[in-house]
């Protein structure tokens, strides 16, 4: 059995089933951002594989006046990007899904050699793009709070899932519990 200690929660996956991909030394060496694992999850007896990012907190959505905001004394016009910790952490999310996604293709199709692509478990073989599930797990959080993150999420990586044609409803935010209904096995530790 594979365990998982993150962010509050413990997740346990048959070894199998489960590919630490922040543990790869692929990911590690090339300065991969990878999120905790690549796991296969049954779902209404369907096998899916879910790219897990775990978290303990998530900033507040800011909302900017751009009117108060000033450079060199003039307000700042609508030309300005204005990126709030609620922006950045949905980037870092992001990058993280979108990265792990593209070295977990890169080591199963070979392009890292024969070794990389044996460290992938059995149970974690045969991904295609219908079958992918990029789940954000927040400890604690409640449902009501997620959607302004979800929506966040499917907006900034919209363009990937694009390029890989994958459904936006593939990107998931959800606690513990919401996790466990989708077939994670996650516990909240202390």
């Amino acid at each position: 059995m594979t365990t998982i200690n993150e962010s509050g929660m413990t997740f346990k996956f048959p070894d199998d089933d489960c590919f630490l991909i922040e543990k790869d030394d692929i990911a590690r060496k090339q300065c991969v951002k990878s999120c905790e694992c690549v796991a296969r999850i049954s779902q209404r007896g369907k096998d899916l594989y879910a790219f897990i990012e775990a978290k303990s907190s998530v900033p507040r959505e800011a909302m900017c006046d751009r009117r108060k905001m000033l450079y060199d004394g003039t307000p700042m016009d609508d030309s300005w990007t204005i990126l709030t910790n609620f922006d950045n952490f949905i980037n870092d999310i992001c990058q993280k899904f979108e990265d792990s996604f593209s070295a977990y293709h890169a080591i199963c199709s070979g392009y890292h050699g024969l070794d990389a692509k044996r460290r992938v478990p059995s149970g974690c073989k045969g991904l295609d793009n219908t079958k992918v599930r990029f789940i954000l797990i927040v400890n604690g959080f409640k449902e009501e709070w997620f959607p302004p993150i979800n929506d966040a999420l499917k907006k900034r990586i919209r363009h990937f899932l694009k390029v890989w044609n994958i459904p936006d409803s593939s990107v998931k935010t959800l606690n513990a519990d919401g996790a466990y209904a989708e077939g994670i096995h996650v516990s909240i530790d202390g």
